[in-house]
This record gives C-alpha cells, structure tokens and sequence, in this order.
C-alpha cells in the first residue's frame, strides 16, 4: 500500500460574508487543519454587481468574517 500525500481542508461557508456557524469552525479547527479556504469571488455574483462595482455582500459581513477567520 503507496502512503499518498493528504491535506486537511476546513471551508467555513460558501462565499465570503454569508453567516457561518461559529461553532462548527471551532469544531473544525479542533481537527488541525492544513488550509483554510473561503470563497471570495462570490462576491461579485452576476452582471449587476460586476458592472456596478459592488459586492453582493456588505463589508461590515466580509470583515467580520475576516476577523474571525484570521483570529
């Protein structure tokens, strides 16, 4: 049997500045993960928010996830 390389990936939510449950990412950081991910492409979702220049999710959501994220 060939040890094959793994990695340990802990996604939070969908996209950036949709609400994830808090305590499912302690739960998840208790299993050590090798990488944190998140989508931050989401937040331009379709051609109004392309075209307009915003994000589909405010600020105060993305930096409050940011925050936790990088605690």
């Amino acid at each position: 049997m060939t040890n094959k390389p793994s990695a340990k990936v802990l996604v939070p939510a969908g996209a950036l500045g949709i609400p994830y449950d808090h305590a499912a990412l302690d739960a998840g950081l208790l299993e050590i993960p090798d990488l944190i991910a998140i989508d931050g492409g989401s937040t331009d979702s379709g051609p109004f928010y392309l075209g307009t220049g915003t994000s589909k999710y405010s600020r105060s959501a993305t930096k409050t996830d940011w925050a936790k994220l990088m605690a």
